[in-house]
């Protein structure tokens, strides 16, 4: 069976809220990735035609098309959800030494406790994605912020009405693909999905919007799987949902059920397996979905297989909800390789890097101001921290100057544009090095006195040379200090 593959790069344009519960009280986590129903939504809202049942049957409900979840872009590689078969040492911050437990004897499993954790325990590792070529272990992290309802009638916030949300931040890139055998459905569906949409909560706000491009189109087709032991692993990339024979969902799906062939078995004390239960949120019939139970994404079920074994069944999909993301599987995948019961591969930790963009040259006018904005701030801020450090260490030497001489300086701060000029006023220059307003004249001795004249010069100096500041930097702090000082005369 021939499959394809299309791969799409989703960038989060602002904050989105996609809460693990429909629930609207109490705390709530976001879930750590975009599910694959969100991409579902996005298309229906377009191509679903009640008059074309075929078309829209193979589009959205039977599985033909899979919409798959969207999980963080590692360097241009899709990440996958980490496996809950692996263990690391407690309180270890890095992942250099990883173990499969239940690949282990309990006497080697003793020598891992002694010789590695020094008596410890090993915990397993439940969050985070993996990166196998880049070698990386990403954890994403969320924005929380608290918002409320507004009134407005009386133009304020609503009594008792206050929201916390946790988000996936802005500026992060995700990757999902969509996966079927009908290339005609999946070029319809690559049109819709480019572009940029709105997803999860509060999207009328200030979340849920996105932007989605096409990255690239595979060809898949059916290969055997290498069995070591008589063993096979699958490895659930996302949730998986169950019917019993009687239609009734269940937990503990057979062997047959993870696409293995006949006779195989589930071996359930070397599998690893976590279950959530959930409802959707239907906004066509402005109303909830049957509830979910499902084996979480990353669960690990070892089986013990008589017969030869393909991905077949891994292309296409396991269980049901097949169309909104459910389902994926792995047999056998590279990360589960061990020797001794130690993975053979180590990976370092790491935070999912936001998208920074460059301001260039060809920005709009709007962010070049703003950005001017923040940067004036900035420099009045450090201005006004350096006057506030003088007048706080030098005060008392300036005691008694005089409001009038102060207010001379500051007026010639304000009448020179460059402060050479300005420099050579106040204190001579190396032609006459005793030309300047505080050193010559009648107001001479009141610079001379306490040294008041060379402080002032030595702290310009400093602030220019040493600090880096520009000349119009320094002439501003020196009208800034000027006005501080005379304050401060005035008040003694």
């Amino acid at each position: 069976m021939t499959m394809w593959k299309y791969r799409f790069v989703c960038k989060l344009e602002s904050d989105v809220v996609l809460n693990s519960v429909n629930a609207t009280e109490g705390f709530h986590q976001s879930l750590d990735y975009i599910p694959g129903v969100k991409f579902l939504g996005i298309t229906a809202s377009k191509l679903y035609d009640e008059s074309s049942e075929e078309k829209t049957m193979a589009l959205f409900h039977d599985g033909s098309i899979r919409f798959g979840n969207a999980y963080p872009l590692v360097d241009s590689e899709k990440s996958l959800p980490v496996p809950f078969v692996w263990a690391t040492p407690k309180n270890a911050e890095e992942f250099q030494d990883i173990y499969i437990p239940v690949t282990m004897s309990k006497e080697r499993e003793k020598e891992v406790l002694n010789d590695k954790v020094r008596g410890g325990q090993l915990k397993q590792v439940r969050k985070g994605y993996v990166s196998m070529t880049s070698g990386k272990i990403i954890t994403p992290k969320q924005r929380f912020s608290i918002k409320s309802a507004y009134n407005d009638e009386k133009r304020k916030s609503e009594d008792s009405k206050m929201y916390g949300y946790h988000a996936l931040p802005k500026g992060t890139k995700w990757v999902f693909d969509v996966a079927g055998s009908n290339k005609e459905l999946l070029e319809e569906v690559k049109q819709v999905l480019q572009g940029v949409h709105t997803v999860g909560r509060s999207r009328t706000a200030q979340y849920g919007l996105i932007s989605i491009d096409f990255q690239e189109a595979q060809q898949l087709s059916s290969e055997p799987v290498q069995i070591k032991e008589k063993q096979v692993w699958v490895y659930a990339e996302s949730d998986c949902a169950f019917m019993d024979e009687w239609g009734n969902p269940t937990l503990q799906p057979k062997a047959e059920d993870l696409g293995l062939p006949k006779g195989s078995k589930v071996i359930l004390e070397k599998s690893q397996l976590r279950n959530r239960t959930y409802t959707l949120w239907n906004a066509k019939r402005n109303t909830k979905e049957t509830q979910r139970p499902v084996i979480e994404k990353g669960s690990v079920w070892c089986c013990e297989v008589n017969a030869e074994v393909t991905n077949e069944k891994a292309l296409s999909g396991i269980g049901c909800y097949l169309s909104e993301g459910l389902g994926d599987v792995l047999y056998n995948p590279s990360f589960l390789e061990v020797e001794n019961g130690k993975l053979i591969y180590s990976f370092e930790k790491q935070e999912l890097e936001k998208v920074v963009e460059k301001i260039g040259h060809q920005e709009s006018s709007l962010v070049n101001w703003v950005t001017s904005l923040a940067k004036k701030k900035d420099e009045k801020l450090s201005i006004e921290q350096e006057a506030a450090g003088f007048v706080a260490k030098y005060f008392n030497n300036y005691k008694g100057l005089g409001k009038s001489q102060w207010g001379q300086v500051r007026r010639m701060a304000q009448q020179f544009s460059k402060l050479d000029d300005f420099y050579k006023y106040m204190f001579g220059d190396a032609k006459n090095p005793d030309f300047g307003y505080t050193k010559h004249g009648v107001n001479e001795h009141k610079w001379r006195e306490k040294q008041r004249g060379y402080i002032l010069e030595g702290a310009i100096i400093d602030l220019y040379k040493n600090k880096e500041f520009e000349g119009q930097e320094v002439l501003d702090f020196v009208k800034y200090l000027s006005a501080e000082m005379a304050k401060k005369e005035q008040n003694v």
